[in-house]
C-alpha cells in the first residue's frame, strides 16, 4: 500500500508541474492518477486549497512595494468563502475590528500552510533514496557529472537542483566524486557534520559510535557544523578529519594509507598493524558471517595484509598460517559465527 507521504509528495509534485499551462498530456495524466484511488483526490484538492491560501495571502504585498507598519490592524482573513467543496481563505479588506484574534489566528494558519508547501517542495520534491545491503556496493551517476560509490550497509539521499548539491548520508560510508561547479557548492551532511566542495574527490564514514570520518583523496574540502561552515576546517589531499561532540581533528597520512583505506571501492581490505579486533571489526561490515573472538590472548595481535572483504575465510586461513590462531566449529546457535582461539587455547 502506497505511504500517506509518498502520495502528498505526488500531489506536490503534480500541483508545481501543473501551475503553469499545463499540456494536454499533463492533464489526463494527472486526470488518470486522481482516478486511480481517492486519496489522490484528496491530497491533491488540499494542497491545491493551501497553494490558493499562498495567492491570496500574496494580495497584501502593496504594488510600490513600500510597506504600511499598520498593515496588520487593517486587514484580516474571511475564511468563509468557498471553492467547489474545498475549504479556502479569501483576503479582503475591511475596517479596525475590535477583536483582532480572528485575523491573527488566520494569519498563522495561511503561514504554516507556506511553510508546509515549502517542506513539501524543497524537502520531498527532487531527493533520490540510495541503499546497500551488507556486502554490496554501488555506483551512483548525477546529473551534474558527479559521482558517488556507496559502500557496505550503507544509506544516503541525494538532490542536484540549479541552485544546489545536497547530500544527506545516514548511514555507512561512501565516496564522493565531485565535478567542479563554483556555482553549485556540494555539500554532504553526515551526524553533526557537513562537508563542502567544489569539485575534487573524498570520503565520508559514519562510525558505530557516531564519529563522522572525512578522507580527502584528490582536491579540498570545508568540514564544520551546518551552521559554522563557512567557518570551518579545511582539508586537502591526503588529509582526514575526524568530527566528534562538534570537535574536529585533522591530520596527514601519507598517501599509502589513503590508498589502503579507499581499498573498498574495488572489494578489498588493507590491513597495516591494526589489532585483531579492529581487523574483525572491520571484516563484519561486509559479512553475515560474523568473526568473533572466542581467546582474549590473541586480542592485540596486530594483522597487515590485503584481503576480498566478503571473503572471511581467506583472512582466517592467513591467522591460521601466520599465528597459528584456529576456528572453533559453529553450533546450532551460532551457525554464522567464526570464533577463533589461540594456538594453545583448548
Amino acid at each position: 500500500m502506497t505511504k500517506a507521504s509518498e502520495i502528498s509528495a505526488t500531489a506536490a509534485a503534480w500541483l508545481i508541474c501543473t501551475e503553469g499551462q499545463a499540456s494536454s498530456e499533463q492533464s489526463e495524466a494527472l486526470q488518470k492518477w486522481l482516478d486511480a484511488d481517492a486519496r489522490h483526490r484528496a491530497a491533491f484538492i488540499r494542497l491545491r486549497a493551501a497553494w490558493i491560501r499562498c495567492d491570496r495571502f500574496k494580495l497584501l504585498r502593496p504594488a510600490d512595494g513600500r510597506i504600511d507598519p499598520d498593515l496588520l490592524a487593517k486587514l484580516e482573513l474571511d475564511p468563509r468563502e468557498p471553492d467547489s467543496g474545498s475549504a479556502r481563505a479569501g483576503v479582503r479588506l475591511v475596517a479596525w475590528a475590535a477583536d483582532r484574534k480572528h485575523w491573527l489566528a488566520g494569519a498563522a494558519a495561511v503561514m504554516v500552510t507556506v511553510a508546509l508547501l515549502g517542506w513539501l517542495a524543497a524537502a520531498r520534491i527532487g531527493w533520490r533514496d540510495y541503499e546497500t545491503d551488507v556486502g554490496d556496493r554501488e555506483r551512483i551517476a548525477l546529473p551534474d557529472g558527479s559521482s558517488i560509490q556507496l559502500n557496505t550497509d550503507s544509506r544516503l539521499r541525494v538532490r542536484v537542483t540549479t541552485l544546489r548539491r545536497a547530500v544527506e548520508l545516514w548511514r555507512g560510508e561512501a565516496l564522493f566524486n565531485v565535478a567542479v561547479d563554483r556555482l553549485r557548492p556540494f555539500d554532504v551532511s553526515a551526524g553533526g557534520a557537513t562537508v563542502r566542495a567544489v569539485g575534487t574527490v573524498f570520503s565520508v564514514r559514519i562510525h558505530d559510535d557516531r564519529r563522522v570520518e572525512v578522507l580527502v583523496a584528490e582536491g579540498s574540502v570545508t568540514v564544520g557544523t551546518p551552521e559554522l561552515l563557512p567557518l570551518g576546517s579545511a582539508l586537502s589531499a591526503t588529509e582526514t578529519a575526524i568530527v566528534e561532540v562538534g570537535a574536529v581533528s585533522i591530520k596527514r597520512l601519507p598517501p599509502a594509507s589513503v590508498s589502503r583505506k579507499l581499498a573498498w571501492t574495488s572489494g578489498r581490505i588493507a590491513f597495516e598493524g591494526e589489532t585483531l579486533t579492529e581487523a574483525i571489526r572491520e571484516f563484519n561490515r561486509y559479512n553475515r558471517r560474523r568473526l568473533a573472538i572466542a581467546d582474549p590472548s590473541i586480542r592485540e595481535l596486530r594483522v597487515g595484509g590485503i584481503f576480498a572483504a566478503t571473503d572471511p575465510d581467506s583472512f582466517v586461513a592467513a591467522l591460521e598460517k601466520s599465528f597459528g590462531i584456529r576456528w572453533l566449529p559453529s553450533g546450532p546457535a551460532d551457525s554464522n559465527v567464526i570464533r577463533l582461539v589461540g594456538r594453545t587455547a583448548p
